[in-house]
């Protein structure tokens, strides 16, 4: 039975090993992590970028007070309910940390999603674990355009091939037995079979209750026909993403189904930026509204008010996500 009860506590410590679900957006770690959450020895929280996200390589971490003030400012922070509470705090390094370890106590193993910088996880954690969470981008390039990140498919697919190779640099760093690799459409397919191998990585036993993650979410019950919905799409958006991302599909088990995929030249790339930008614009005003769209290019121009048109925008997009 999944723990009815997961404690807050900034600067709980535990021996539950770090564990990252790293991947690609609209890969499918919202529906993984929602699963993986449901063991009673597992917790996983909410996207996590704001771990790595105020901590570059190469310079100093961020006083106390301003690392505060980052994550008040941050949307995502914001909605994991991660509670930073009155904790001294020597630095930011260890304010960073005490938030993983909120929600691990009776845990083997804790962690969240992470989308980018995942190298920067091993500067905080050293003997972190991962799973590489990766999906057909002919599925998540679409996902993307529809949540108005991406004008094109092609456009789309360059996140994707950016995070697999964000993940083989970062793969190469890691021993064998930290980290595995998960499909999503093993996991829509074969999900018992899939969140068995999970478990044995993180060295738990499989329960039933990984399955029941939408009793507790907004989400649906697996139906294996989201593996392949992707085909529904029209065969331009496939031949874009396969266009951009044809040799990262073949290295991750994905082969191009379309034959006449032309080679990508000047003027094509061209045509492809221009319409990118037409359709960014136009789905972004969809999505937030054209006062709001507006209100972001004036921030950006006169470079204030920046975060807050930046967590107008945030609220806007939840509302997308499930």
């Amino acid at each position: 039975m999944a723990r009815a009860d997961k404690p807050s506590v900034p600067g709980l410590q535990t021996s539950a090993t770090p564990t990252f679900v790293v991947g690609a957006e609209r890969s499918g770690s919202t529906l993984l992590r929602l699963m993986l959450d449901q063991h009673s020895k597992l917790s996983f929280s909410h996207q996590m970028e704001f771990l790595v996200d105020y901590t570059p390589p190469g310079q100093p971490h961020p006083e106390v007070l301003d690392m505060l003030g980052k994550l008040a400012g941050d949307p995502v922070f914001r909605r994991s309910k991660l509670n930073v509470g009155a904790y001294p705090f020597r630095d930011a390094r260890e304010l960073i940390e005490s938030l993983l370890y909120q929600r691990g106590e009776g845990c083997a193993a804790i962690g969240g999603t992470v989308h980018r910088h995942f190298a920067r996880i091993l500067d905080h954690w050293p003997h972190a674990r991962f799973i590489h969470l990766v999906r057909d981008p002919r599925a998540v390039a679409p996902s993307a355009v529809r949540m108005g990140w991406d004008g094109t498919p092609y456009a789309a697919a360059e996140r994707w091939v950016e995070s697999e190779q964000e993940w083989d640099a970062l793969a190469d760093r890691l021993d064998d037995d930290a980290w595995t690799e998960v499909r999503f459409e093993d996991l829509a397919t074969r999900s018992e079979e899939a969140l068995t191998g999970l478990c044995e990585f993180m060295g738990v036993e499989y329960e039933p209750a990984l399955l029941e993650f939408h009793l507790h979410s907004t989400y649906s019950k697996v139906d294996g026909k989201i593996a392949d919905a992707w085909r529904k799409n029209p065969e331009q958006w496939a031949r874009d993403v396969e266009m951009r991302a044809g040799d990262m599909m073949l290295k991750r088990g994905y082969p191009p189904e379309i034959s006449d995929v032309p080679e990508v030249g000047s003027l094509e790339i061209a045509a492809l930026s221009m319409r990118e930008r037409v359709m960014r614009t136009k789905l972004r005003q969809e999505r937030m509204g054209v006062e709001l769209w507006a209100k972001s290019l004036v921030a950006r121009r006169l470079r204030r008010w920046v975060e807050k048109v930046h967590s107008e925008q945030a609220q806007a997009e939840s509302a997308f996500i499930k």
